[in-house]
């Protein structure tokens, strides 16, 4: 543990962002699942994989004695994690109120100052995820397949250390902005809970259909109307597999390469981190398909079946292990396609694909293809589509609005962090 250095002497003035050693006023890596104040039999795990820039795509939850062993860093409320793997990925995340028992992989390095009430825990967030600091780690990174920063290196970085008063501005700032993310992301998630509760009740449960001539579909194992279709995914979309090539070199511009990593919990396309390629790259990679908006994506390998729309506004290459689905406009609509690719009826079949897989789940293309849809008529899928489509825009609108606000936030981001931009207390 580092030594417990008090900031009250690193307080100045506006203009004063005196750069501070890491390590002399933060804790690295203060808590383990092995210390004794730890007495949960179960824990909440993040892996690198599930971080994003600022965001968690999922949890996982273990019982302690069947945790992986990479399953290591216990945080708390106000700590900041970084992946230390490939740094320039940018996995990172504010541990904002996270579960009691919640535990991130050795791969994070865990921060936390020393003394919050000089040295702000949200500030800190911000100093070590800026450009500037995300620069040092890959530049101190060593490997060459999976490099890392050691943290050594990172108890040497040096963050800009302002007063307290100036370190409170700054939080508010950008974390006004962040928290309206958060909030846009909370209320599409609760969007999209209320267009699968429409699903649910019309196409799982029959509601509306309830005196309709029911028949047994025997590959379904169920009753469904008389007058409704079971059609395999290819004979109502094109489905187009990613190209099978190396990663293409990262850009600081160029066009959007699509990774897995940017598919969110519910359907939504996470924009916060590009991935750019050049020209060329973005030619070659887009010789089979552009995703384009209204398509759905689905990762075949890493998180198994996690699907994503494209929305409004956006294009992009599909990246390694993506599969994209282009709805036949004449046969199912993009609504009905993403309500059903997210429903239980579809993470069912997907389970039952993969479930086969003794060592890793892999989800093949040919499996895509055949994927069963239950179709109703036209006139049904018209009457859902009028009804989801409403909640589909707003969840777009919210993007477009998430979109925004990042952007402004990476501008003032490493700006209000350098002192470039200067901030005035009333």
């Amino acid at each position: 543990m580092s030594s417990q250095k008090d900031l009250s002497d690193h307080s100045g003035n506006q203009d004063n962002f005196e750069k501070v050693r890491l390590g002399d006023i933060c804790q690295i890596n203060p808590d383990s699942v092995n210390d004794e104040e730890f007495e949960y039999t179960d824990i909440k795990y993040l892996t690198i994989g599930n971080a994003g820039t600022g965001v968690i795509s999922e949890i996982d939850e273990h019982e302690i004695s069947e945790a992986p062993s990479r399953a290591q860093r216990w945080v708390k409320s106000g700590d900041t994690v970084i992946s230390r793997v490939r740094p320039g990925r940018k996995q990172y995340v504010y541990m904002k109120d996270p579960p009691e028992n919640m535990v991130v992989s050795s791969g994070f390095v865990v921060i936390r100052p020393n003394n919050p009430e000089t040295l702000l825990p949200r500030y800190v967030y911000y100093a070590t995820t800026s450009p500037e600091f995300i620069e040092y780690l890959e530049v101190n990174a060593t490997g060459s397949a999976y490099p890392s920063t050691n943290i050594s290196e990172v108890r040497k970085a040096e963050i800009p250390v302002p007063s307290t008063e100036v370190q409170e501005e700054i939080v508010e700032t950008l974390g006004s902005i962040d928290d309206k993310i958060e909030n846009n992301q909370r209320m599409n998630n609760q969007l999209g809970g209320l267009s699968q509760l429409v699903f649910r009740n019309w196409f799982i449960n029959f509601g509306p259909f309830a005196d309709s001539n029911m028949v047994h579909h025997e590959s379904l194992g169920q009753d469904i109307p008389s007058d409704w279709d079971v059609i395999e995914m290819s004979e109502i979309a094109r489905i187009v597999d990613c190209l099978h090539s190396k990663k293409p070199d990262r850009q600081e511009e160029g066009n959007f390469y699509i990774e897995v990593n940017d598919i969110g919990e519910n359907g939504e396309l996470y924009l916060n981190d590009k991935y750019l390629i050049s020209e060329e790259d973005y030619d070659q990679w887009t010789k089979r398909i552009t995703a384009k908006p209204g398509d759905v994506i689905i990762s075949k390998d890493g998180r198994v079946g996690a699907v994503a729309q494209i929305p409004r506004g956006v294009e992009g290459a599909i990246g390694r292990n993506i599969v994209c689905i282009r709805p036949d406009s004449d046969r199912l609509s993009p609504q009905f396609l993403r309500e059903y690719m997210l429903s239980p009826l579809m993470r069912q079949e997907i389970g039952e694909k993969t479930l086969s897989r003794s060592i890793f789940e892999t989800l093949h293309v040919s499996e895509i293809e055949d994927l069963r849809v239950l179709l109703p008529p036209k006139d049904v899928r018209k009457k859902f589509d009028n009804i989801v489509d409403p909640i589909h825009n707003l969840i777009e609108s919210n993007i477009k609005e998430i979109m925004d606000l990042r952007e402004l936030r990476d501008h003032l981001h490493p700006h209000l962090i350098s002192g470039n931009i200067g901030l005035t207390s009333e």
